[in-house]
């Protein structure tokens, strides 16, 4: 969901830069809010199912038509799901519908309503949320930077620049298939997302200063870009997409089996709050400084 609205975001962004590059501000604004509604209706309705136990009946459904479905009792499905096995021994399963009527559905499912299962050690608790908080400025600094992208300088020079963004997504989730991030030291895990989260920080930052003092802005309409420009939005966005991928899998490795989908769930929260973050303040820049971008 994620990788799809940001490949859509950057889709549209291409579009109105290249056959609207005199756009105004509201249609900006409103191009900006479609990924950030389509998000927050999608985690919305993941809530929802999630608060009323469909997820739950869903997932059951599921392991009824496999070679996996429960057929021994509560007690005992309850305990294989704790233990992260499913043998499908035994007689008398109860229906879906009777698993969420149970009052106690174990306790993988206590920690309902916790960022984070309160059973877990202090060391996993701490990687969890030294990822959950990289992920959130790793997200944060991709988002909010590609809009300015797109309107920086002319139509060509702006298309130039996606390119290159394109080109860094491509080769970071490259890199993190051809680079096994479950082969890394243990204690690269927490060490290795802060840096280059913080490298992220440092290189936007020189972005948005060239962008300011490079005479190429919108005064010249030029579309002759500096190569080394364009070479740091690629290293920025292989960073970015390598880390959130890495730091996705430290996440999965850093609790016991059982425990992943929660992990999995902490992260995900925190890559899809800085996103939201990202876009907003992406969104309150450009339309409340529309000349910082379009100077006449």
């Amino acid at each position: 969901l994620g990788t799809g609205v940001a490949a859509g975001t950057t889709v549209l962004v291409t579009k109105l830069s290249g056959f609207k590059p005199d756009a105004s501000r509201t249609e900006i604004l409103i191009f900006l809010a479609v990924p950030l509604i389509v998000t927050t209706f999608c985690v919305v309705i993941y809530g929802v199912f999630h608060c009323t136990h469909q997820l739950r009946a869903i997932y059951d459904l599921i392991l009824e038509g496999s070679d996996e479905s429960p057929r021994s009792g509560r007690g005992e499905y309850t305990r294989q799901m704790d233990s992260g096995t499913l043998s499908g021994s035994g007689l008398g399963s109860p229906t879906p519908a009777q698993h969420l009527l149970q009052p106690s559905l174990g306790p993988r499912y206590e920690s309902r309503f916790h960022l984070l299962p309160p059973s877990l050690d202090r060391e996993a608790t701490i990687t969890l949320w030294l990822l959950g908080i990289c992920l959130l400025v790793n997200r944060l600094c991709l988002m909010s930077l590609m809009p300015f992208l797109a309107f920086f300088g002319g139509p060509i020079a702006s298309q130039d620049l996606l390119l290159s963004k394109l080109v860094g997504d491509f080769l970071g989730n490259l890199m993190s298939i051809l680079i096994n991030p479950r082969q890394v030291a243990k204690w690269l895990h927490r060490a290795m997302p802060p840096v280059m989260v913080t490298a992220l920080l440092a290189m936007e930052m020189t972005i948005f200063a060239w962008m300011v003092l490079d005479p190429i802005s919108a005064c010249t309409k030029e579309d002759v870009l500096d190569p080394r420009l364009v070479a740091l939005v690629i290293i920025y966005y292989l960073i970015g997409g390598f880390t959130e991928n890495a730091a996705s899998v430290f996440a999965g490795a850093a609790v016991p089996s059982p425990r992943r989908p929660d992990a999995i769930r902490f992260v995900a929260i925190g890559i899809y709050t800085g996103l939201s973050i990202g876009l907003v303040g992406a969104t309150i820049a450009i339309y409340a400084h529309p000349k910082f971008l379009r100077q006449a």
